[in-house]
């Protein structure tokens, strides 16, 4: 653990430090004689938290799950190095248009599939065919046609489990909606 936590800042361990003992301070205080006890899912599963370590919060797989389209980020650097950013954009159907748009002087000529072969996560992907159609279960439905005349929006939008939750921090809101930014403060839109 040493070797790792010299891979960070000098003061990583003191904050994880500080950080993990407010959080078993705060479990702490919900479970004394009196405190409003564990949130309803540990009380359904049957068990409580085990105290947090500094060591827990140095987990990398946060960052892995952003490694997912690594094949495709190869493939335009790949293309970046044959042809120019320019050209190599022009041959990507990217949603949304955006621009490959290569730091200057960086030269992507020596990148190959190899870089990727030992990138390995805590899952085991089920292997899929190379061509197999993706699609979306995106769907809405107008307020026009639901019980309270309200719109309905589902979506699945493939992203990691994080704490707090993307959709804690950032709102789907529309106009005239009463919205809570961190449950901090209510606007209207």
């Amino acid at each position: 653990m040493e070797a790792e936590y010299k891979s960070y800042s000098p003061d990583t361990k003191a904050i994880l430090e500080a950080f993990t003992a407010g959080i078993n301070a705060y479990i702490a205080e919900i479970e004394r004689p009196g405190g409003r006890g564990l949130p309803l899912e540990f009380q359904i599963a049957g068990f409580r938290p085990e105290p947090w370590h500094s060591e827990d919060c140095l987990n990398r797989m946060a960052a892995y799950s952003m490694t997912g389209n690594g094949e495709f980020e190869l493939k335009h650097a790949q293309l970046v190095a044959l042809v120019g950013a320019e050209k190599a954009t022009s041959l990507f159907d990217f949603d949304p248009s955006v621009k490959l748009d290569p730091a200057p002087g960086l030269d992507y000529s020596g990148l190959s599939p190899a870089i990727l072969k030992d990138l390995t996560g805590s899952d085991s992907r089920a292997p899929f065919p190379p061509r197999l159609l993706q699609e979306s279960n995106n769907w809405t439905v107008s307020g026009a046609l639901t019980q309270t005349g309200k719109p309905m929006l589902a979506n699945d939008p493939h992203r990691v489990l994080a704490e707090p939750s993307l959709r804690y921090v950032v709102h789907l809101v529309a106009p005239g909606w009463n919205v809570s930014v961190l449950g901090n403060q209510d606007y209207r839109v």
